[in-house]
């Protein structure tokens, strides 16, 4: 009888323990997110999170969340272009309350920092970088990111707006496409393009359609979107069809390409057979 009374309170002993060991890591003083972004809120929180920035932009924010902050908490921000170019280096003590609105509050259990590095010429050097935050005399966090030609930033920022377009013969009952399909008859009486929105745009939206073996762009729909609803375009047999003298969709392949301001944002194929 008394061995498995020792047994049993080996293990409460060892569940106690345990619990004590988390909750004392869940209150000790750390990092607990940092994201490159390119504005921040009014408590630092930031507005996106970003790998890539365009050589022209003015300002770029590094935002820090700080957990179970103490009166002895020190945060540093070096921010490098690499391999070793320290750039900046910025410290944080929690002072917020003394007016520095990029401070996190050392009375709050989690608060944001926001340290920042402003463009001093026509623009910043194409390459990689990197920005470390330090807790401490510790390394807490290492985010990479590159700076990219404003060119190029346009593109991905085309890219991430459009999320898909999707196809089909058919609309549900939300007038949005039902089935998705990519491969039509020739007497398909509508064909419904669909093109879903990851954020609002306030750019204009051109999606074209193009029969690739001729060559020929039947239609370009033009519009400036309202907040992120998906953009629901038809394709009319008895419209488009007159540009054939049968009166029906050719056979081959077609290109839907969804361009915001210019940009090539996003294409989809779908053949007619």
């Amino acid at each position: 009888m008394t061995k498995p009374k020792i047994g049993l309170m080996a293990c409460l002993v060892f569940i106690a323990l345990g619990g004590a060991a988390c909750s004392s890591a869940e209150l000790r003083t750390h990092i607990v997110s940092v994201a490159i972004t390119g504005g921040v809120s009014l408590t630092n929180e930031p507005e996106d999170s970003v790998a890539e920035i365009a050589s022209s932009a003015p300002v770029i924010y590094l935002s820090a969340q700080v957990a179970n902050p103490t009166d002895s908490t020190q945060v540093r921000v070096k921010w490098i272009k690499s391999p070793n170019q320290v750039i900046l280096t910025e410290d944080f003590v929690g002072n917020r309350q003394s007016g520095n609105q990029f401070e996190f509050d050392r009375t709050k259990t989690v608060s944001a920092l926001a340290s920042r590095i402003t463009k001093s010429g026509i623009s910043w050097e194409i390459g990689e970088y990197q920005a470390e935050v330090w807790l401490g005399r510790a390394l807490a966090k290492i985010v990479p990111f590159q700076i990219i030609t404003d060119t190029k930033a346009n593109q991905l920022s085309a890219q991430r707006t459009i999320n898909q377009i999707s196809l089909s013969d058919a609309l549900d009952s939300q007038d949005r496409v039902g089935a998705s399909k990519t491969i039509f008859d020739q007497a398909t009486n509508m064909i419904y393009v669909q093109v879903e929105l990851a954020r609002p745009v306030s750019d204009e939206i051109q999606t074209s359609v193009r029969h690739l073996a001729s060559d020929q762009t039947i239609t370009t729909f033009t519009t400036v979107p309202v907040g992120t609803n998906p953009l629901v375009f038809t394709l009319s047999r008895e419209r488009f069809g007159r540009l054939w003298s049968n009166k029906l969709w050719p056979t081959g392949t077609f290109e839907v390409t969804v361009r915001i301001a210019g940009i090539i944002a996003r294409t989809q194929t779908f053949k007619v057979v």
